[in-house]
């Protein structure tokens, strides 16, 4: 049926970059590069009813299940607090009622009864988003530059260390010439 999502910290430690974007639609969702591209999500007092009022309205009177399949890749994304801090953080989500525990809860609930249907609009999305964090090399990449590279200075010293490895290898190899004429 369909893959769900890895949460929204699993996909910042692969190396995905989060990106806001200004939309009427909530459903433009949109991974390219290593940029998930998301709708910003305003949270207050009656978002859980709103949403729980258009699965209800999509179970009854729709075929496609655009609202359910949305509210289930956010669930996917958002397994804890710290997915909601993230998203928060980047200015894709903004509350003005409850805690990031208080969010949670309301994204991972609002749509738990409620049936799928045999289609789901985000499955490449997901599919793309579980590839990018399968491949080793986005990780190793996503660590450098997280715990090594994170700071200018720490490049600068990188880079220092490196140079300083070439220079001493070529002076053991200029001594070692150097010996063998002698000989």
């Amino acid at each position: 049926m369909f893959g769900f999502s890895p949460s929204a910290t699993r996909l910042h430690e692969a190396g995905v970059k989060f990106e806001r974007i200004t939309s009427s639609c909530l459903l433009d969702l949109e991974f390219v590069n290593g940029v998930l591209k998301i709708p910003d999500l305003r949270i207050h007092d009656s978002t859980e009813i709103f949403f729980r009022n258009l699965i209800a309205f999509e179970q009854c009177h729709c075929t496609d299940r655009y609202i359910i399949h949305y509210m289930t890749l956010l669930g996917s994304i958002i397994n804890t607090p710290a997915d909601v801090d993230l998203l928060m953080d980047q200015g894709i989500i903004t509350s003005i009622a409850g805690s990031s525990e208080d969010i949670c809860a309301l994204l991972n609930t609002v749509g738990k009864e409620a049936v799928l249907g045999d289609v789901c609009h985000f499955f490449r999305l997901c599919e793309d988003l579980n590839a990018y964090c399968k491949t080793p090399w986005n990780k190793w990449k996503a660590t450098l530059k997280r715990d090594y590279f994170h700071t200018p200075w720490a490049v600068i010293s990188i880079v220092g260390a490196i140079i300083l490895l070439i220079l001493t290898f070529i002076q053991a190899v200029c001594s070692l010439i150097s010996l063998k004429g002698k000989a």
